[in-house]
């Protein structure tokens, strides 16, 4: 008789809607996209660094300062060295 208890999709239920009460048709409303988070760097209540890479579900390092200056010199060394603009220092490949 009646299908109170009945299970639909909101497919359906927007469909009887506009059956019923003469609902018209919404076209989807597109959200924007918001710029992903590359990095974020903060401290603790502790004094300990943070390091968070990429957005949700990244990766997050909590270093004390002998950590931060570890992970600095690791990057330092990862570095092309630097290459002058003197003729005569020139490196040629």
């Amino acid at each position: 008789m009646f299908d109170f208890l009945k299970r639909r999709t909101a497919k359906e239920f927007e469909e009887e809607a506009k059956e019923t009460y003469g609902i018209p048709s919404v076209e989807p409303i597109e959200v924007p996209k918001r710029d992903q988070v590359v990095y974020k760097i903060g401290k603790t209540e502790d004094g300990k660094v943070t390091l968070s890479l990429g957005d949700y579900g990244g990766v997050t390092i909590t270093m004390n300062n002998a950590g931060v200056d570890h992970l600095i010199r690791m990057l330092e060394s990862a570095k092309d060295p630097v290459v002058t603009s003197n003729p005569e220092n020139e490196v040629n490949d």
